[in-house]
């Protein structure tokens, strides 16, 4: 059985992180370049659409609708752009799917907005209405889209995430629990693509401390917020949904908390390895389609 020391935990103060100079980038987008022949992949606000040009399949786009404060929510986003690029160059190692700062494009042609809702596909997805309605719609310039080039997901994937909750004592943050998401491959199907399982566990060791010492660093800790990352079949780790830098209200886990989310990943992946744990993830939901 292997065993791992896992570094003790830092958990100093939140970072209050300054505003920065932003510059709107008003530019034309290309919607002809996103691949809409093929379901998007949505959480609650936001869908990755394939690009169409990429033949490799290696890039896409993050796409939101903001049907109001269009330009807070683009600052935000640019915010975590520039926050992203200080993440890589602080943290040697450290992945994330950002690839270009976002943009603000004119809207869609009707037909377009058509096929965007026709594509949308996750727990986020409420009705075809997600990209907004289509009765009277009309075009107009920068008024509800924000776009961001990114790299596209490795797949099968494990999309990973920690919960953390009161213990006996109620302290919020005293207990916490490993768990996949559903929009994880199934573990069958993950574990048939490692090649080799000792190598994927002792990268995904090193790079539980990587994201450890990660989470140390008082100017990323509010990357504890709704913690999740997603794990490839070589186990490395890539940081997901870093809206979770912009968070200023938060709470650390207790020592005891992260520890046994940090030793729960170790002890379910290795039983996803062996075939001791079995979960169905993207799969269930597709049948339900």
């Amino acid at each position: 059985s292997r065993s791992t020391q896992l570094p003790n935990l830092l958990l100093p103060a939140f970072y209050d992180s300054a505003a920065s100079e932003l510059q709107f980038r008003r530019e034309q987008f290309d919607w002809n370049d996103l691949d809409l022949t093929q379901r998007a992949s949505c959480g609650m606000t936001k869908c990755f659409f394939a690009s169409a040009r990429d033949g490799g399949g290696e890039e896409g786009y993050l796409i939101q609708h903001s049907k109001r404060n269009q330009t807070k929510t683009y600052e935000k986003w640019q915010r975590i752009w520039e926050r992203a690029e200080e993440l890589t160059s602080n943290h040697n190692g450290i992945r994330h799917f950002l690839l270009d700062p976002p943009l603000m494009p004119v809207d869609p042609p009707l037909e377009v907005l058509k096929k965007l809702n026709a594509m949308v596909f996750g727990p986020g997805r409420t009705n075809n209405h997600y990209f907004g309605k289509t009765k009277r719609y009309r075009a107009t310039p920068n008024v509800g889209f924000i776009v961001q080039r990114v790299k596209a997901a490795p797949t099968p994937s494990l999309i990973s995430r920690c919960y953390f909750f009161g213990g006996e004592k109620k302290k919020k943050g005293e207990e916490g629990r490993f768990k996949l998401d559903d929009l994880s491959a199934s573990t069958d199907k993950f574990r048939l693509a490692v090649s080799d399982e000792n190598a994927f566990m002792s990268t995904f060791e090193t790079e539980l401390r990587r994201t450890i010492k990660l989470l140390a660093d008082e100017r990323f800790s509010s990357l504890w917020k709704d913690f999740q990352f997603l794990l490839d079949n070589q186990g490395r780790i890539h940081h997901i949904d870093l809206d979770r830098m912009e968070e200023r209200t938060f709470r650390y886990p207790s020592k005891k908390g992260a520890k046994q989310c940090f030793d729960g990943a170790l002890s379910k992946l290795a039983g996803v390895m062996n075939g001791n744990y079995t979960f169905a993830g993207i799969e269930k939901l597709e049948k339900k389609e």
